[in-house]
């Protein structure tokens, strides 16, 4: 055993030490019981020594045992706070990460395989409630992948749910360090989730809509009526996308992957997309098949037939 096996063993185990070497120590009181010293010559001499060196031994096992347990307190504090710089480095890379990835609004496929490297750095150093709160995050993001049959590379939308969730896990990050012993005040959670909301609507209102005032939703319908004047029957994001840049062309055009999310929303209920649930149809109710643009059949958009469909 090598002298750092042999620290290792003295700072993790003071109590077994000491108990050691009590049994040791009080054995030798055991002797000095049993053995006759008045038969010796130097019997007194031999007593007087050995009671000077218990004397010294018992102030010695009792200082030794005090510096063990504060070399083991000293060892855990020294670990706790390793650990703690860690683990905020950690939570602050995969923070800021995340909000650059948000910054497009949009998650390609590099950037989702990049949180899962992050993901399992979390799970090597986070609590399991932690761990827990980024794979909610992470289970939504897997839930928004487009998918409208295009072999394209993948794209996620950046919406408010994933921005809550986001908050969520940062909230539990906070617990995590100790930073509060509970998490962040349910009032001032729901006032933050409500500010980012009215900015995320402002955004939209100001970055999706061109100078007429259209929604999304509205170019949308649009693009495909367009389309279907033209007879192209079968429709995917990127063509829609297109349509709605020559109708109306400028900077302020929807981003490919929300027009992507609006198809979604509007198939119809007998041919719905899988995760048309997942998104938003803010052209009235979603059960209401007078909005039902398209069909997605074998990965694919088609236009409705019925023109009426389509207001």
């Amino acid at each position: 055993m090598n002298t750092q096996s042999l620290k290792k063993v003295l700072l993790e185990n003071p109590i077994s030490i000491s108990i050691i070497i009590g049994i040791i120590y009080f054995g030798t009181f055991g002797f000095l019981e049993v053995y006759n010293f008045s038969e010796w010559k130097y019997g007194p001499f031999i007593q007087s020594v050995l009671g000077v060196f218990l004397g010294a031994g018992a102030i010695g096992i009792i200082t030794g045992v005090i510096i063990m347990f504060q070399a083991a307190l000293e060892s855990k504090k020294e670990k706790a706070k390793e650990i703690f710089d860690q683990k905020i480095g950690l939570y602050k890379t995969v923070i800021d990460d995340i909000s650059t990835m948000f910054e497009d609004g949009i998650i390609n496929e590099l950037e989702f395989r990049k949180i899962e490297l992050l993901m399992l750095k979390l799970q090597l150093m986070a609590k399991d409630e932690t761990v827990s709160a980024f794979v909610v995050f992470y289970k939504k993001i897997t839930e928004n992948i487009l998918d409208d049959g295009e072999d394209k590379e993948m794209e996620v939308e950046v919406d408010m749910d994933l921005k809550n969730l986001l908050s969520d896990f940062v909230n539990q990050c906070r617990t995590d360090l100790e930073l509060s012993d509970q998490k962040l005040n349910p009032e001032i959670f729901s006032e933050i989730i409500t500010i980012q909301k009215q900015a995320n609507q402002s955004i939209e209102f100001v970055r999706f809509k061109p100078s007429n005032g259209l929604t999304v939703s509205a170019l949308v319908n649009e693009a495909i009526k367009s389309l279907q004047k033209q007879g192209r029957e079968v429709v995917n994001k990127r063509m829609v996308h297109e349509e709605i840049a020559v109708l109306h062309p400028g900077p302020h055009q929807p981003a490919a992957a929300s027009v992507g999310c609006k198809l979604m929303a509007y198939t119809s209920e007998n041919y719905p997309h899988p995760t048309k649930g997942h998104y938003q149809r803010d052209v009235p109710h979603r059960d209401n098949n007078e909005y039902d643009w398209l069909d997605f059949k074998d990965k694919k958009f088609f236009i409705k037939n019925d023109l009426s469909t389509i207001n």
